[in-house]
């Protein structure tokens, strides 16, 4: 699945470790034979064909990616884990010191396949993998596919995902065509089937078929890897950089194997490159383990066994440098998400200060709705040592049982999908994870811990001849606070280094700031013709700039999408303007307010899909908010501009009811009107 950004913090940790050398979590690597560990969770029934299954697929799988890394990476020793339920396996052995919790593979029950990007080795990372998944015969590229995100650090090439604020919350949705009208796709070559308009409306399917040349030209396996032919990851020669697909965004529009042969710990050379050393293929060695029964013979069946895990990506620190902090709840192999998660840290002086962890894809949460609860902890106050230690509840009962975003299915689904929703956790917990300490030196008291970087950047282009760059606002200290600034500039090619940027070309008059969180949209007129590439950066007070964000790549030469496009569109403003509704917003109080949102979905689904809407939007946002100001302090003026907005709303939230009460009404005044003029004659 789709996971990436703030964990590149993991790819540097892991670089600098020796090949063959034992990591943080199950899995090792040593002259390009990989070995992981396999946790068939306690919630999948026993199954006496289920062992084989994971052997035969595992087994085609580990083919499958030799074949695909060029000889060069196979799976060696796979060790799977039983459930301590099970009947006891033949010649299984004692669990010893291996953690179920940290396996690299979880088998649960039902339908799933998704990964943490980069995060092999790792204690909160895994691949998980769902039974129905083992009975398909494209198990084995799904295995690949996923290992690809867990152990190279790769993103998804189908899809990208977006956030917009609905209903009092952020929901995500997974979209498969960008800004500019443009399908996602990998690698340069391939065709479909049909051109997919209905899909993205969420009513119909789309089928990739084969590349024009599929003798030498494979499709990539990060793309729709159920999709034949799919045998390669896509290389610099035929990968598909004119899109904005997750890959692209996260990865500096690079191909997989240009990001492949960075991770040195696999030992991966890129095609073209000499010499490759290949390795001699052998399929892998399995072994059981399970825990053994008791003295009764008994075993222990537990409804549920909540494990909390949580890392730093390092122990010591040199300041301004922060630690990135994540945590996991896992029941029995499914992630709890959408609890209450805290980092609380005691400084070196005894002093206690806390950090709220999120799942929710922004401010420094790398994938949406993953179980992986993440941020950064700034509240310095001084060198020395740092104690961290994690907890996790649901005393507000907003807890959710199952996972998120999920690799789509066999059938290549277009449609726009927002994430799971999940199972309500019906249950109260508290668990609590003690961290090892962290080191911090060279504290020198002034402001130095620079905004966080913009991880959430996309773009559609106007009829008018404009580019609309739309974003999350990040803080002044990483997440928190209020920036100062923004700079956007952008350049024919990816702008992935500081020397890129400062070769780049500004854009003028670029927004001012709003509070961590908001929604952030720009318009600027496109003013040089063919692809350009656009990053944005946020600046504190002192001028230090954030790191440089997620690159967006803009087509100038393709016409503006069509109604078609499932890029949701974001609106104009923040938090605080509830998304572009001023004058609603000030009537009915809250931009959460539901009549307020209706209205901002009618806009953004009916009046942004076509010129004449987006012109009349664009006048509104500049001539409402002084009105919308005086109308928020003034409580008769609100009363009346509710009472004004309800015919509106009621258009927008029952268009059928109030059809019928506009025909009605015209009726009545046309009868009412010929009774007067028959009266006067």
């Amino acid at each position: 699945m789709k996971h990436a950004a703030v964990k590149s913090v993991f790819l540097l940790l892991f670089t600098l470790l020796l090949a063959g050398s034992a990591l943080a979590g199950s899995g090792t690597v040593q002259n390009g034979v990989v070995n992981l560990s396999i946790s068939i969770e306690a919630g999948v029934p026993y199954d006496a064909a289920l062992i084989g299954k994971i052997k035969t697929k595992f087994t085609e799988g580990s083919q499958y990616l030799y074949n695909a890394t060029l000889k060069q990476n196979r799976f060696g020793k796979l060790i799977i884990i039983v459930p301590d339920a099970w009947p006891t396996i033949e010649g299984a052995v004692a669990l010893g010191d291996l953690k179920r919790e940290k396996a690299d593979v979880k088998v649960t029950e039902g339908k799933v396949a998704n990964a943490r990007v980069s995060a092999f080795g790792s204690d909160t990372g895994c691949i998980n993998l769902g039974t129905t998944n083992l009975n398909s015969n494209t198990c084995k590229s799904t295995i690949t596919h996923e290992f690809g995100h867990y152990a190279y650090g790769l993103s998804d090439e189908y899809c990208l995902y977006v956030p917009r604020w609905e209903g009092g919350e952020w929901v995500w949705y997974q979209v498969f065509k960008d800004g500019n009208g443009n399908w996602n796709k990998c690698s340069k070559d391939v065709t479909w089937e049909v051109d997919p308009v209905e899909a993205a409306m969420g009513s119909g399917y789309s089928y990739p078929v084969s590349p024009s040349s599929p003798e030498t030209n494979h499709v990539s396996i990060m793309w729709f890897h159920h999709v034949s032919p799919v045998t390669d990851f896509c290389s610099a020669s035929n990968h598909n950089a004119a899109c904005n697909h997750a890959q692209n965004s996260k990865n500096s529009f690079k191909s997989c194997w240009d990001v492949m042969a960075s991770q040195t710990a696999f030992s991966l050379k890129k095609p073209g490159d000499t010499p490759i050393a290949t390795i001699t293929y052998q399929a892998p060695d399995f072994e059981i383990r399970q825990k053994p029964a008791d003295a009764t013979g008994q075993r222990t069946v537990k409804e549920r066994d909540l494990e909390l895990l949580a890392e730093t990506d390092e122990e010591a620190y040199s300041y301004p440098r922060v630690p990135y902090i994540v945590a996991e709840i896992d029941n029995q192999g499914v992630p709890i998400r959408s609890a209450v998660v805290k980092a609380i840290i005691t400084r070196p002086d005894g002093s206690e200060t806390s950090v709220t962890l999120s799942d929710n894809g922004l401010q420094g949460d790398s994938t949406p709705v993953d179980g992986a609860y993440e941020g950064f902890f700034i509240d310095y106050n001084g060198d020395g040592e740092y104690k961290i230690r994690i907890t996790a509840d649901n005393s507000n009962h907003t807890a959710v049982e199952g996972f998120g975003f999920s690799d789509p299915d066999e059938y290549g689904s277009m449609k726009e999908v927002r994430q799971a929703k999940g199972k309500a956790v019906p249950y109260d917990f508290s668990l609590v994870a003690t961290l090892p300490s962290i080191r911090l030196t060279g504290y020198s008291g002034q402001e130095k811990i620079p905004p966080g970087k913009i991880t959430i950047l996309h773009s559609l282009i106007l009829t008018d001849g404009q580019a609309q760059l739309q974003w999350i606002a990040p803080g002044d200290d990483q997440y928190e606070g209020q920036a100062h600034a923004y700079e956007i500039r952008y350049s024919a090619g990816p702008i992935s280094t500081d020397a890129e940027w400062n070769n780049a070309t500004a854009v003028s008059n670029p927004p001012t700031p709003q509070p961590s969180g908001s929604q952030e949209s720009f318009s600027f007129p496109l003013q040089q013709q063919g692809t350009i590439y656009l990053v944005v950066r946020a600046l504190d007070e002192n001028g230090t700039l954030s790191a440089l964000s997620d690159n967006v790549l803009i087509d100038t030469s393709k016409a503006a999408p069509s109604a078609e496009t499932n890029m949701p569109y974001l609106g104009a403003s923040g938090s605080s303007g509830g998304g572009g509704c001023f004058i609603a917003t000030a009537a009915y109080g809250s931009y959460l307010d539901p009549h307020v949102n209706s209205l901002c979905v009618f806009r953004d689904r009916h009046l942004m899909r076509n010129a004449l809407g987006r012109s009349f939007v664009r006048c509104y946002y500049q001539l409402s908010p002084p009105f919308a100001a005086v109308i928020s302090r003034n409580e008769t003026l609100r009363a009346a501009a509710r009472w004004l907005l309800t015919p509106v709303v009621f258009a927008v939230e029952s268009p059928l009811a109030a059809l019928l009460v506009f025909s009605l009404g015209s009726v009545i005044i046309v009868r009412v009107r010929r009774r007067k003029i028959k009266g006067r004659r």
